[in-house]
């Protein structure tokens, strides 16, 4: 029965990876065909099939070996309860060895019917162990909200009036993980600011908004960081969590739609009139596209917005973001599965909808952060590198020049390298006659 469970987790556990991989590549089928690795696909949907089909094919012959060992020692009983009729036959009854016998029989029909039955259920538990396991997962410790004594809350009211966010001496370390991700970060962001992250794979770039919106101490119980993240000089871990998000927007690099209604989707506290909705929706030009839905707001939005192009979903997420009115904006990659079209969409949404709103914008590409951020946080193994302008990061003879940027943006061509340096200086040239 040990050996059957774990069989049977492995079997659900290689059952995953097929619907996973399945639902991939329907959605993204047309990529698959247009880059010609229809092939790799396959084998790859094969191999799943096989790991799962090795688990079970291993259960089948287990539940087989179990019901051979039943058999066996079913015919094992049966036989010796023939010995013993046959010799005790002298002193009883014919009647009572043929009851004997059959009642044997039986019995030992039902004894393996009760076995099977037993080791079906222990088995079929797996799937209760899986549930029982989310379940009891911890749930966030921090209060929703915080009030004080006399029921005021400890925010004040407008919070945060600026948005001037600063990291001091930050460090965070993931649940069970080796070492920090984010090591003594230093930084304060002037209100208003618009600010490029960007930084290689396994940077910190994601970590860094994560501890921003306190996502990681939910796992664990306690603040996993050392340090702290002010806003406004606030300490947001005296803040409580529904207060502290609520006041922050953000737009995925996988913008996530529910099921339900349009309106629901931009709107699902219904805290705004539909004036300011449509308003939201023509900033983020997508007003024409839904006056030509059926039921325009309240349309109807498959799960996870498939009735939509991910262009769409982006402008959607893109517009619920100008609907709440935040001070601080946060885009992880958000135009990094969009065209250049919605790119440059999104990026005057941002210059003409958020002005007075501190954006930290998770970058996919250089040109958006070097021709319109003010300035840019060059992140590698969760330390900071280079903190500045663009121009400052990318002149010769900049002080806060180390090399990080500039080597990276060396990496996409010596034409776009040109291209890239010379927008970076122009901007700060006319920054400066701004400011002259």
């Amino acid at each position: 029965m040990k050996s059957s469970r774990q069989v049977k987790r492995i079997d659900s556990t290689s059952r995953s990876p097929i619907y996973s991989h399945l639902s991939e590549t329907l959605d993204g089928l047309t990529s698959v065909r247009a880059f010609g690795v229809a092939n790799k696909f396959m084998d790859e949907h094969i191999k799943t099939q096989e790991d799962n089909g090795r688990a079970f094919f291993t259960y089948l012959g287990m539940a087989r070996w179990l019901g051979y060992r039943l058999d066996a020692v079913s015919a094992l009983f049966l036989g010796v309860t023939a010995i013993a009729c046959v010799a005790v036959r002298d002193s009883q009854e014919a009647s009572r060895a043929g009851l004997a016998m059959s009642s044997v029989i039986s019995l030992s029909g039902e004894l393996q019917w009760a076995i099977r039955m037993s080791v079906e259920a222990a088995i079929l538990m797996v799937s209760v162990e899986r549930m029982m396991e989310y379940a009891q997962t911890k749930p966030e410790v921090s209060p929703r909200h915080m009030n004080n004594p006399d029921g005021t809350s400890v925010i004040p009211n407008g919070w945060p009036s600026t948005a001037q966010v600063s990291f001091s001496d930050m460090s965070l370390t993931y649940p069970r993980g080796d070492g920090p991700v984010l090591k003594n970060i230093s930084l304060d962001f002037k209100a208003g600011e618009r600010i490029g992250i960007v930084g290689r794979t396994g940077a910190g770039k994601s970590s860094m908004i994560g501890a921003l919106f306190r996502l990681v101490e939910t796992m664990t119980g306690n603040p996993p960081y050392r340090g702290g993240i002010s806003i406004d000089g606030i300490d947001i871990s005296k803040i409580g969590i529904h207060d502290l998000r609520e006041r922050m927007a953000i737009i995925p690099q996988e913008p996530f739609l529910f099921r339900g209604t349009l309106r629901f989707n931009l709107d699902p506290t219904n805290k705004h009139q539909d004036a300011d909705i449509w308003a939201a929706l023509e900033a983020a030009e997508m007003k024409r596209l839904v006056e030509g839905l059926e039921g325009r707001l309240d349309a109807v939005v498959d799960d996870n917005g498939k009735n939509f192009s991910i262009g769409e979903r982006q402008l959607i997420s893109l517009a619920r973001a100008i609907l709440r009115r935040s001070k601080i904006i946060v885009m992880d990659e958000a135009t990094a599965n969009v065209d250049l079209q919605s790119d440059r969409m999104i990026q005057k949404a941002i210059h003409t909808q958020f002005q007075g709103a501190t954006v930290f914008t998770i970058a996919h590409r250089l040109n958006t952060v070097i021709g319109d951020y003010d300035r840019i946080l060059v992140l590698d193994q969760g330390e900071v590198k280079e903190f500045g302008e663009p121009w400052e990061l990318l002149d010769d003879a900049s002080p806060l020049n180390h090399g990080w940027l500039k080597g990276m943006v060396a990496g996409t061509g010596p034409e776009n390298e040109d291209k890239l340096t010379q927008i970076a200086k122009d901007l700060f040239d006319s920054r400066r006659r701004a400011v002259a």
